[in-house]
């Protein structure tokens, strides 16, 4: 089930004004014309007039892209979230178990070493193509920020907002 969020934007009067009549001209609400032209940018076909637009005004061209962008630009976030998800996981069992070594069962310990390290090269060999391509945040730097990422995406997603707003990073 999808839920809606609202993000707040901050326009000028002028801005407002020329939004309103542009709305009132067309039929619709202001927030019809912002809807329609997200969803369309959003689509999939790269001939829409949104997403054409988009390229055209060639938004963050030319930046140096952290890790989660250029992951989300290949198509690589869910997997290297995931991938992070674990190696925190493992390590927190890990650390865990040593705390309470009675909880443990025989090869608790070997297990969650594997899966922590074997994930841990899943987002190794995410941040060397990302290096490879470009990148230049440091490793323990992309990490950080792929946790950034995925707690915004979080705090944005949460079971009752209100108001979405995002402010960069």
């Amino acid at each position: 089930m999808n839920k809606y969020r609202t993000f707040s934007l901050n326009l000028s009067d002028d801005a407002v004004k020329k939004l309103y009549n542009l709305a009132v001209v067309n039929g619709i609400t202001p927030a019809n014309i912002l809807e329609g032209f997200i969803i369309d940018l959003l689509n999939d076909d790269p001939e829409e007039p949104a997403k054409k637009y988009f390229n055209y005004c060639a938004y963050g061209s030319g930046l140096e892209k952290e890790f989660p962008a250029w992951l989300i630009e290949y198509g690589l976030i869910e997997t290297a979230v995931d991938a992070l998800q674990i190696v925190d996981n493992s390590t927190d069992d890990i650390e865990f178990l040593n705390m309470h070594p009675e909880m443990m069962d025989l090869g608790d310990l070997e297990t969650l070493e594997k899966l922590r390290k074997g994930y841990t090269l899943v987002l190794s060999d995410k941040y060397d193509e990302y290096t490879e391509n470009g990148g230049k945040q440091n490793f323990s730097d992309a990490v950080i920020s792929l946790r950034q990422y995925y707690a915004k995406l979080q705090e944005i997603l949460a079971e009752q907002p209100e108001t979405a707003s995002y402010e960069g990073k």
